[in-house]
């Protein structure tokens, strides 16, 4: 399984490494630049999301998959490989977007951010978990040539749900305000915890349908 991570790092660096680095740059002028430091936070977490899966289009151009499953690979060595490049990714770009804003705000003395920055990088971790728990497995079906519909719809997803969510929370004020109350409240760990918890029951149903994918693929 090392292996197949240090190939999706490779890749990466390879493929998309000077686009990464001019989002990185990007994300840092806006980071400077807009009211809120912390929209940073989302910025970079869901472009890296987006960066890791595409990984998985070079594992099956060429019949890439034929020659990987010759090696001392198996399908749910793949899989759990997959799941832990794509999280990996998604928490280190997180975690370094939020230090990044963090930083933002002290030099500019927007200190009374703090609150709203703990409740976006909470708020992207579960969108950008659930993003990658559907558009995994999706991925996996559908493979090269349906892979940028799948990008779409997928996000088209993500995207109306949020609406709808947003336009329940907005007709039932009183109970999104408890609910605010509640987030607002509550602990780092306590939030840590509860984040993770959510994440770990979504990315596991995830993986049982992405390992009954692959295990049915034939190469």
């Amino acid at each position: 399984m090392k292996g197949l991570l240090v190939k999706d790092v490779l890749l990466t660096r390879k493929m998309q490494g000077k686009t990464f680095a001019c989002l990185m740059l990007f994300a840092f002028v806006m980071a400077f630049t807009t009211d809120n430091p912390f929209f940073a936070v989302s910025y970079i977490t869901f472009i890296c999301s987006i960066f890791t899966v595409n990984v998985m289009m070079y594992d099956e151009m060429d019949n890439g998959y034929a020659f990987l499953f010759t090696l001392p690979v198996n399908t749910k060595s793949y899989v759990i490989s997959k799941y832990i490049f794509s999280i990996g990714m998604t928490v280190i770009s997180a975690a370094f977007s939020y230090l990044l804003s963090v930083g933002v705000c002290i030099i500019r003395g927007k200190e009374e951010l703090f609150p709203e920055g703990k409740m976006a990088l909470c708020s992207i971790l579960l969108i950008v978990i659930l993003y990658l728990a559907m558009l995994i497995p999706v991925e996996l079906k559908f493979g090269l040539e349906k892979s940028r519909v799948a990008i779409f719809g997928v996000t088209g997803l993500i995207l109306a749900i949020g609406f709808v969510i947003s336009r329940l929370m907005s007709k039932t004020s009183s109970l999104t305000e408890k609910i605010l109350k509640i987030i607002y409240g509550m602990k780092a760990y306590q939030m840590a915890l509860s984040v993770v918890a959510l994440c770990a029951i979504i990315l596991f149903i995830s993986y049982m349908i992405s390992l009954k994918i692959m295990k049915e693929k034939e190469f």
